[in-house]
Parts: C-alpha cells; sequence; structure tokens
C-alpha cells in the first residue's frame, strides 16, 4: 500500500524522534544551567574554617552573571573590592570580589545578565565571594547558611 509504513520502518521514526527531543532537551537544560551559574565553569572553594557568611567560587573566566532577576540596591567599594547587592521579592544576592561593573543603584538586572569583572589582584584565579540574604519585611535579613547557598547555587550535596 503506497504511503504506508512498516512496523519497523515506524519504530525505527519514533526513535530518531525520541533521540532528536532528547538532544534537544539536554540543550535546553545546558542553557539553563549556563544561564544560572554565576561564573563559568565555576568550582566551589571548600573551606576549612567559616569565613563570613556565602561560599566562595573560582572561575574560570573573570566575569560573573545574575542568577535571578532582580533590582540593584548598591554598587560600591569596600576594603579594595566592588560589590553588588540584587533585590528580589524574598532575597538579597550579594556578589564580591569584583573589580568593575557598569550597574548602578536602581538598574534592573535579568537571570543571566553579566554583573561584572571579577577581580583577581588577590586572589588566583578569579574568584567570586556570593552571599544570598532572606529578606523577611523592607530592612530585616538573615543569611542563608553555607549549604542553604550552595543549593541555592546549584551546588547541590558538596
Amino acid at each position: 500500500m503506497p504511503g504506508s509504513y512498516s512496523s519497523l520502518a515506524k519504530l525505527y521514526l519514533m526513535k530518531s524522534l525520541l533521540v532528536a527531543l532528547g538532544c534537544l532537551i539536554s540543550v535546553l537544560s545546558y542553557s539553563q544551567t549556563e544561564v544560572a551559574s554565576p561564573v563559568v565553569e565555576g568550582k566551589l572553594i571548600p573551606l576549612t574554617e567559616p569565613h563570613g557568611h556565602g561560599i566562595w567560587l573560582s572561575a574560570a573566566k573573570g566575569e560573573t552573571y545574575s542568577i535571578v532577576d532582580g533590582e540593584v540596591l548598591s554598587a560600591f567599594s569596600a576594603d579594595g573590592e566592588m560589590m553588588i547587592l540584587i533585590k528580589t521579592a524574598d532575597k538579597v544576592i550579594i556578589y564580591g570580589n569584583l573589580e568593575k561593573t557598569n550597574l548602578v543603584k536602581g538598574d534592573h538586572v535579568s537571570k543571566g545578565d553579566k554583573i561584572g569583572a571579577l577581580s583577581s589582584k588577590y586572589r588566583q584565579p578569579y574568584v567570586l565571594h556570593f552571599q544570598a540574604w532572606k529578606l523577611f519585611d523592607k530592612d530585616k535579613t538573615a543569611p542563608l547558611t553555607y549549604q542553604e547557598t550552595k543549593d541555592f547555587v546549584g551546588y547541590k550535596g558538596l
């Protein structure tokens, strides 16, 4: 019968479609992971003793990216390093150890937007100091624990 497929041909076609769909899902997942990470090819730097709040991530490239949509609360320099604070509906995210940024208070950032250039002045390779604070009211915050911060950034179980 013209235009009909054998059972074997239908199975082959279904398998090909599933492989193509799997590849598409992998590409989309990879893209979302790329955007969600605050640094490119970042690795968690294990600390043997507490060192303030947050986590430290080494970075293959000297740039950091927003992992949230939000508004810049502040961009300032402290102890020779720039810091950016971004407010979301329920958190304040802090990006530290920056050398340069073009963001100013009031700017809106989207997930994946470049926050700034990481400093390599004191640390090699590039290192990001990342903190996340819970926002309870207008002015009340509390830091996420070390494990909560790792989980929030995507370094679960480390």
